[in-house]
């Protein structure tokens, strides 16, 4: 058996994107889904989603912590997304002196 989940402007829990970009689980009852247009959270006891960062071109990773990625600034989380806090800013190349 398998579900299909999707956008649904009448549903507050459902995937708030259809465009998934990558998935990840925590190992404890969570998916985390790098959409199009941020990162949102799945529940798989009450199969509800929760949006957890509203962004686009974002990459995720799950190791000791939920870590997402927006832009040079890597955020971290360790309550499922409910507080995030910058892990770390990498240099781009306005800071770096490349391009130019």
């Amino acid at each position: 058996m398998y579900n299909v989940y999707s956008y649904d402007a009448n549903n507050p829990h459902s995937l708030f994107c259809n465009n998934v970009r990558q998935v990840v689980g925590d190992g404890r009852h969570t998916i985390y889904l790098s959409c199009s247009e941020g990162v949102a959270g799945l529940d798989v006891h009450t199969r509800r989603f929760n949006t957890l960062h509203r962004s686009g071109n974002m990459s995720i990773c799950y190791s000791d912590a939920l870590y997402m990625s927006d832009k040079n600034i890597i955020y971290r989380t360790t309550d499922k997304g409910k507080t995030k806090k910058i892990f770390t800013r990498l240099p781009n190349y306005e800071t770096c002196g490349m391009y130019g």
